[in-house]
C-alpha cells in the first residue's frame, strides 16, 4: 500500500500580497509512504526514510523546487524494533505503523499529544455505520472519478474519430477535385478529337469533289 502526500506551502508572497519573486517560491515535498516495500528498498534495511531531489545527466547545479520522500514503514518497524522513539518524526511514522498496544501505551506516554488521535481513531472504530458512510462516500467519489474518466476518454476517442472522418472528408474532395479535373481534360480531349475528325471529313469530301 502506498500513501501519497504531497506538501505544498504557500509562499510569504502570497501571504503578503507583494510583488512576485521566484525566490519567494517554497520548496514542495511529494511523500510516499510504504506501508509493504519493494526489494529496492529492501536492499537499503538499515534506512527508512530516502530523500531526493532532481538532478541533470550534465552536471548542471540548480535547485529545483521538486522534493521526494520515500517512507518504508516496513523497514521502520524493523530498525525500531526493541527502541525507544526518541524524535518527532519517529512517534509519528511508529503512530502510521504500529498496532501494539504496549507500543501504543510508550507512545502516548512520551507523546501525549497522540493520544486524541488514537481515541479518534477508536470511537471511529466503534461507530461502523459511520466507517461504512465513509467508505461509501469514498466509493462514491471513486464511482464519480471513474464515470468523468471515462467520459473524457470517449470525449477523446469521439474527438480522434472526428479528426478522421474530416482527414477522410478532405481526402474524398481532394479525389473528387482531381476526378473533375480529369474528366475535364477529357471532355477536352473528346472535342479535339471530334474536330480533328471534322477537317478530315471535309479534306476527304473536297478531295472527292476535285477528283
Amino acid at each position: 500500500m502506498k500513501i501519497f502526500l504531497p506538501i505544498c506551502i504557500k509562499t510569504h508572497a502570497e501571504l503578503n500580497y507583494k510583488k512576485f519573486s521566484y525566490n519567494d517560491i517554497k520548496n514542495t515535498y511529494l511523500i510516499v509512504i510504504f506501508e509493504s516495500s519493494s526489494v529496492e528498498f529492501k536492499k537499503i534495511p538499515e534506512a527508512f526514510f530516502h530523500h531526493a531531489k532532481q538532478v541533470f545527466d550534465t552536471g548542471l547545479e540548480l535547485n529545483l523546487l521538486q522534493k521526494y520522500v520515500m517512507i518504508p514503514l516496513d523497514i521502520f518497524k524493523n530498525v525500531m524494533q526493541n527502541k525507544s522513539v526518541p524524535t518527532p518524526l519517529e512517534a509519528w511514522l511508529t503512530f502510521l505503523s504500529e498496532d501494539d498496544p504496549e507500543k501504543i501505551i510508550s507512545l502516548i506516554s512520551n507523546f501525549p499529544e497522540f493520544k486524541p488521535m488514537y481515541e479518534a481513531a477508536y470511537q471511529l472504530c466503534r461507530n461502523i455505520e459511520r466507517v461504512m458512510g465513509l467508505f461509501s462516500e469514498e466509493l462514491r467519489e471513486l464511482d464519480r472519478n471513474t464515470v468523468m474518466y471515462m467520459i473524457e476518454q470517449q470525449q477523446l476517442q469521439l474527438e480522434e474519430k472526428d479528426a478522421q472522418l474530416e482527414e477522410k472528408d478532405a481526402q474524398l474532395e481532394q479525389q473528387s477535385a482531381q476526378l473533375e479535373q480529369q474528366s475535364l481534360q477529357l471532355n477536352k480531349q473528346a472535342e479535339e478529337i471530334l474536330n480533328l475528325k471534322q477537317a478530315l471529313e471535309q479534306m476527304h469530301a473536297m478531295m472527292n469533289k476535285n477528283v
